[in-house]
């Protein structure tokens, strides 16, 4: 993905891979390797001189963030390299994250290059409100994301009171690549669900914004 913005700069999404540690039921991908809490090597993709080659073609851009996106991108055995690769090339590194798979040893290298997480909020357990706290002690910049379901109240209600102190909160729309797929929530009711969770963020409006497409 290329976005043009207004500052005159390339913003770049790069999905690194299509292997996940999670299978939620919302996921916009059909066809993600699961590999659990194991991470095999035979499903890395030739990725890396993909990007080289892109940025060859685009080197007399001017190239501003780099998202970097999966399936979840921690089960890329490759990442840290990659990044280390992107940093000299761009001004600011997010990273599209279920969370899980950060370790202090990344969290480390996390605030040493100043990259951003996008942290997906999928329930309102201890568990990931805990992780998350640990990331913002530890002084990463987040944003959270969250893609709205039916089941999206019970963590709405608690995101105002528990992430006040995060830096942005991004709502998204559930879809699915498989167009034959006819389980996911219908547009009308989707809005529905959004104005209700304008209501419970209330408080932290001011950092909310919506994404309708990934």
């Amino acid at each position: 993905m290329f976005e043009y913005s207004t500052s005159g700069k390339f913003n770049i999404g790069l999905n690194v891979t299509r292997r996940c540690n999670l299978q939620c039921s919302f996921c916009y991908y059909n066809d993600l390797h699961f590999v659990g809490k194991k991470v095999t090597k035979d499903l890395i993709p030739n990725i890396d001189l993909l990007i080289e080659d892109a940025y060859k073609k685009l080197s007399g851009y001017n190239i501003g963030s780099i998202y970097l996106c999966g399936g979840e991108p921690l089960t890329y055995p490759l990442l840290r390299p990659l990044i280390d690769w992107l940093i000299l090339r761009s001004e600011k590194i997010f990273i599209s994250t279920n969370g899980i798979l950060i370790t202090d040893d990344w969290i480390d290298y996390i605030v040493k290059h100043n990259i951003i997480l996008l942290v997906s909020v999928k329930d309102s357990s201890e568990s990931a409100y805990n992780r998350l706290l640990k990331f913002k002690d530890a002084g990463i910049n987040l944003h959270l994301y969250h893609v709205l379901t039916k089941d999206s109240d019970d963590i709405l209600k608690t995101f105002a009171q528990r992430y006040s102190w995060v830096n942005k909160v991004r709502l998204l729309v559930e879809t699915h690549t498989n167009p034959t797929k006819n389980d996911i929530i219908p547009i009308d009711k989707w809005f529905a669900l959004l104005k209700r969770a304008r209501i419970y963020l209330d408080k932290i409006i001011d950092k909310v914004e919506v994404e309708m497409g990934y």
